[in-house]
């Protein structure tokens, strides 16, 4: 579900002012458990005022279907609203809380920060609340004035000074630190490290100088384009929406303009609830399934017992066959011995050990007696594995029929996507390419949505896609590979090797496995979901052992490209060999620019930093080390 941080509040109570004030609430609703719809009214046009705690709030023309009986907060809700013009929608001290103000001195407060709550007050005291649980640093009691959240900062435009960065707790990695600490969120906390061209797993103790300079940059940036706002929607690699007041330049998605960013929090917001919806349906199907393979598998093992003891018993009857001729009437444990079985004498019972199981003989009655008995016996354990084999039968044939119900329900879950005609950005950024020394072209993704777009839409079959046992590895395909020769394999796992973690460790050797297109899956077993961002290998892996070794190759009179080492020595291209190292990517890019022997160049010396592994490296030029 779509949340939204400080600044986000900001613009979406900007478009909603008009809408909300003065107009009257005809009725509410409860559609889910942490949100609230206020029906309002404004001279003829009537629209919906969504509240959901924890998350975000906006307003449309959009209607969902409600709930047949409302709740009890909703309807304590509608006995206190119903009726009452809106005077005011304000933001609380620029933190994640909105106060909706009515008449009758009633104010509703949303809290859009994780746990969330939402709560009516009258006159300042707690009428109604969504959640009245105490928490560590507050408790809600009705009758009692409201006390807030304990704060926590967020920046917003026009709050930026130059001390912002020291904020940033300096052993946590950076992605973590620009999210939380200055209350961007994710969202904006991957674009300004995007655009700062610094690598989110760094801690901020790590950061340079340069690197620094380059996120209060990218973050005083954003900040200004945020008072201006484009929104838009972006339909991500996994069929979310991810809705944004501004262009996000880490996103190469597709998407789509809308007139106001809180059309962009509806729809994306609207869609996902239908799909959690959808996905609730499956739950009965699901439980089915697991009941029915539950029943299977029950029966399976007693199929499997009675399937044992008839073999136990035909082998009883065929030994017993085969003695009858040398036993007499009473039985004696004796000639039994003679025989070579094990016997246990028992009063008028013979307890005799046949293979793994023990038969009982009567003394005093026939051995063919006894035998015509173990025949009947036989005859109805038979019977009984030939009902129990069909009820297993019987039984898969509904699970595959269930099997198949889930799949289809399952596939109607993700709706379609809106068809759109806008114009796609490359992609080309955020991925990494080069073409092997025996001509075969090699595509690398940065992330882990890179990653899936990789899988996703360029995977072909006759691909050979590569990854390593590492967290946060590049997905690289060899197109064609399964034709390619082991050195167009050792090139592309050495660029596969040089982008993972491995770097940023200071390995100087790291492990990549490669395997078939046709062994990747994007989707989970029937019944099962993948975490988002994620895929499944399927059978046997080949692993290569790869040096980390990068070369920054002159490949003509002002430009530039990294390639492995491996390629770049088959080619016989001029370069400089980058490994694991300490030295920073400003002061790397300045001297390897110099080592061959071209100026200074600010964009390139930009575009190089950011093609240098988790921002570090050392600089080798022949086998010598210049810069560790």
């Amino acid at each position: 579900m779509p949340t939204v941080n400080s600044a986000e509040i900001s613009i979406l109570l900007d478009e909603c002012r008009a809408s909300t004030l003065d107009a009257i609430v005809r009725n509410v609703y409860q559609p889910t458990s942490k949100s609230v719809i206020l029906k309002i009214y404004k001279q003829g046009n009537t629209a919906e005022l969504w509240l959901v705690s924890g998350e975000c709030f906006f307003i449309t023309s959009l209607e969902v279907e409600k709930p047949p009986t409302p709740s009890t907060f909703a309807m304590e809700l509608r006995k206190r609203l119903k009726g009452l013009k809106i005077q005011d929608i304000r933001q609380h001290n620029s933190e994640r809380i909105i106060y909706v103000a009515f008449q009758e001195n009633r104010e509703l407060v949303t809290e859009l920060m994780p746990p969330g709550n939402i709560i009516l007050l009258k006159d300042g005291l707690v009428e109604l609340a969504l959640h009245t649980k105490a928490s560590h640093d507050r408790a809600l009691k009705l009758g009692k004035p409201y006390a807030h959240p304990k704060p926590r900062y967020s920046i917003t435009p026009g709050g930026l000074d130059a001390s912002i960065l020291s904020r940033l707790n300096p052993r946590s990695p950076v992605i973590s630190a620009v999210s939380r600490d200055l209350g961007l969120g994710g969202k904006f906390a991957e674009e300004i490290l995007f655009r700062a061209s610094v690598e989110k797993d760094k801690t901020v103790s790590e950061l340079t100088e340069v690197e620094r300079t380059s996120i209060y940059m990218a973050l005083a940036s954003l900040l200004s384009e945020l008072s201006k706002p484009k929104p838009r929607i972006y339909h991500l690699e996994d069929g979310e929406l991810l809705p944004s007041p501004v262009e996000l330049k880490h996103l190469t998605h597709q998407y789509v303009e809308t007139t106001s960013f809180s059309e962009a929090v509806a729809k994306s917001y609207l869609r996902e609830l239908e799909i959690e919806r959808k996905r609730s349906s499956l739950k009965p199907l699901i439980e089915r399934l697991r009941s029915l393979d539950d029943e299977i598998a029950d029966k399976m093992y007693s199929l499997e017992t009675l399937t044992a003891r008839e073999k136990s018993m035909e082998e009883a009857i065929r030994v017993l066959e085969s003695l009858v001729g040398r036993l007499a009437t009473p039985l004696r444990g004796d000639e039994l011995r003679s025989a070579g079985l094990l016997v246990e004498e028992r009063g008028r019972t013979l307890e005799v050990k046949i293979g793994e199981n023990v038969v009982v003989l009567r003394t005093d009655e026939s051995v063919w007696k006894q035998i015509s008995e173990k025949y009947g016996e036989l005859k109805k354990l038979r019977e009984a594995i030939a009902k129990l084999s069909e009820d297993v039968e019987e039984l898969k044939k509904k699970r595959e029929r269930a099997a198949e119900e889930l799949a289809i329900a399952e596939s109607e879950v993700e709706t379609p996507l809106p068809k759109v005609s806008v114009e796609r950005r490359p992609v080309r950024k955020q991925l990494r390419e080069f073409v092997t020394s025996d001509g075969f072209k090699v595509v690398s993704g940065r992330d882990s949505r890179s990653n899936i777009h990789v899988l996703r839409h360029l995977m072909e079959e006759g691909d050979i896609v590569m990854h390593t046992e590492i967290a946060g590895s590049p997905v690289t395909l060899v197109k064609g590979g399964v034709n390619a020769p082991s050195t167009s394999l050792e090139e592309a796992a050495q660029f596969t090797a040089c982008y993972s973690r491995a770097w940023r460790e200071g390995f100087s050797v790291a492990s990549v496995y490669y395997v078939n297109q046709s062994q990747i899956s994007l989707s989970a077993p029937s019944g099962q979901y993948l975490p988002k961002g994620s895929f499944m290998v399927i059978g046997r892996r080949t692993y290569l052992e790869s040096h980390l070794s990068l070369a920054v190759c002159r490949v003509g009179e002002e430009e530039l490209d990294v390639l492995p080492e491996l390629t770049a020595r088959r080619k016989s291209l001029r370069h400089v060999v980058i490994r694991p190292g300490k030295t920073p990517a400003q002061i790397a890019a300045e001297k390897i620019l110099e080592y061959l022997s071209i100026g200074r160049m600010t964009e390139l010396v930009e575009w190089l930093k950011t093609q240098i592994p988790y921002g570090r490296c050392s600089i080798y030029v022949g086998d010598k080390l210049i810069n560790s």
